[in-house]
């Protein structure tokens, strides 16, 4: 009987250590689909704060009677420019990256006739909105004078 109880007690130890075996699998697979769930989570929670690259065709237009010079929007630290800028002509620059503009720009330009300069505050909040609500992509600065200027979204 001690032969037989020796048997029986090691196949219970066996049975005991498959059955641990298989327990600790089922925790690992649950640690391991745990740490799957949170990488997943936060990468997506990651992805959501990281600020959408957003680019936008850029236009100046001369619907003034002027022909201009030296026209340059500054726009925070940065600057736009068109240059040379005769009267009914357009320059547009491609793919801009439109996702940290500030509120507020300056149009700056030369009349090409009388080498007078200007300057006009342009507010970017309404195209800013637009821009970001993905509503606009193509952004128009027209020039309508020495002091008026529109900017609007297309």
């Amino acid at each position: 009987m001690t032969a037989l109880g020796g048997t029986i007690s090691l196949a219970h130890t066996s049975v005991c250590t498959v059955a641990r075996s298989s327990e600790a699998t089922t925790e690992n697979h649950n640690m391991k689909t745990i740490a799957l769930g949170l990488s997943l989570l936060l990468t997506a929670a990651w992805s959501s704060c990281t600020p959408e690259k957003m680019n936008v065709k850029f236009v100046f237009t001369n619907a003034s009677t002027h022909p201009l010079n030296w026209v340059t929007l500054e726009v925070g630290k940065g600057e736009f420019t068109a240059g040379v800028l005769p009267q009914g002509v357009s320059k547009t620059e491609l793919d801009v990256n439109w996702s940290s503009a500030p509120k507020d720009a300056k149009l700056t330009f030369i009349d090409d006739t009388t080498r007078q300069k200007y300057s006009i505050p342009i507010s970017l909040t309404n195209v800013n909105e637009q821009v970001r609500l993905g509503k606009c992509r193509a952004i128009v600065l027209r020039i309508l004078d020495y002091d008026k200027a529109e900017i609007v979204c297309q």
